[in-house]
């Protein structure tokens, strides 16, 4: 049971789980093993702390970060390490060179970063997978303001107090300010999909539903925002360029997004 508490905890992150009408809580996750709590055991979570619930909600408390924080460190976390998609590459910043580690847990970007086009290239490139990362780290700082006195690591569980200075309003005042600069940068509809997909982790099938999309469509777009994400985060993939796809057409007659 333990096991399934800590994929439960890693699977909720840093945002709200909403529960089923019987009170039990189902993650669904892109490897294709979802975990399922019942009634009772998300009381008994919420009564030790490990989960924090307010009416059909659930969210990861203090206790159960300080839990999967404790697992990671000693190694606990096999599920997480086995279906992490996790790569170190090489990627130009401010015109230098630099190594990422393109972390992107149980976000449904990790199933396109594993995945090649019909040509053989990356769904998308280590850039702007780490573009992505870099904008639901700071939506999430900005819209956890009371608790954002402390830093995030790779796996998405708060760890040292910050030592930039800031205060938590001030942190959190910082990354809005980030995350609105970027949003902006990428336009209109390019900019709904990066929030959907990146930071609410909302599947790329229902991100089409929302958006009254043909079925496929939510790749193409969503990779044409990461690619202006990266660019406006001043990232560049080595092998990016001439080599990169172009932009697929594509839309329902009538329709055209606003890029």
């Amino acid at each position: 049971m333990r096991t399934e508490i800590l994929r439960a905890l890693r699977l909720i992150g840093e945002r709200k789980a909403v529960l089923a009408g019987d009170g039990s809580l189902r993650l669904a996750s892109p490897a294709g093993e979802d975990v399922r709590l019942a009634a009772a055991e998300v009381m008994r979570l919420v009564s030790e702390g490990l989960l924090e619930r307010r009416r059909d909600a659930v969210w990861r408390g203090d206790a159960g970060r300080g839990m999967l924080r404790r697992a990671l460190s000693a190694g606990e976390d096999a599920y997480g390490a086995q279906h992490r998609a996790t790569a170190v590459r090489s990627v130009e910043h401010e015109g230098a060179r630099r190594d990422v580690a393109v972390n992107l847990g149980e976000s449904p970007l990790a199933w396109l970063a594993t995945r090649r086009d019909g040509n053989g290239r990356p769904m998308i490139t280590p850039a702007e997978a780490e573009a992505g990362r870099r904008l639901a780290e700071d939506h999430a700082r900005g819209h956890h303001q009371p608790r954002v006195t402390q830093s995030w690591d790779a796996s998405g569980v708060r760890g040292e107090p910050r030592r930039d200075g800031l205060s938590a309003g001030e942190a959190a005042e910082d990354a809005r300010r980030r995350l609105e600069t970027a949003l902006k940068a990428v336009g209109p509809d390019l900019d709904r999909v990066l929030l959907a997909v990146c930071c609410e982790e909302v599947g790329l099938g229902d991100v089409e539903k929302r958006m009254g999309w043909p079925q496929r469509s939510g790749k193409v777009v969503l990779r044409l925002a990461l690619a202006r994400l990266a660019a406006h985060y001043g990232l560049a993939d080595e092998t990016a360029g001439t080599e990169r796809a172009a932009t697929v057409h594509w839309g329902a007659p009538g329709y055209r997004p606003t890029a």
